[in-house]
């Protein structure tokens, strides 16, 4: 494996963890209340290797929502739809009837 590749592949692995921190954060303070600082003290990074990984915390805020669709984390999602957030018209009608569920259960 090249130098280049071994360093593209820690690029990817580092981005997966700071989103994985993310997501979390998401989970119990919503991806709204999301900060740079809240996300790089949880995952022990800088808060501008935020920016080198994602652009900023809007695009690590997208990434988030995308995840959270793809792998239908549902107190993210519940977030997202009780605000009316632009990205509630990316979820589905299955998974939005999902999380309505998840939310009366709540």
């Amino acid at each position: 494996m090249t130098k280049t590749r071994r360093r593209e592949n820690n690029r990817q692995v580092r981005k997966i963890e700071i989103l994985n921190h993310a997501v979390e954060l998401a989970k119990s303070m919503g991806c709204v209340n999301l900060t740079g600082e809240t996300v790089a003290t949880a995952a022990g990074i800088s808060r501008s290797l935020i920016g080198f990984y994602f652009g900023g915390i809007e695009n690590l805020k997208r990434e988030v929502v995308k995840f959270s669709i793809k792998h239908e984390i549902l107190p993210v999602l519940s977030q997202v739809i009780s605000i009316n957030d632009v990205w509630s018209k990316s979820i589905n009608a299955r998974l939005k009837r999902k999380v309505i569920r998840y939310l009366n259960t709540q």
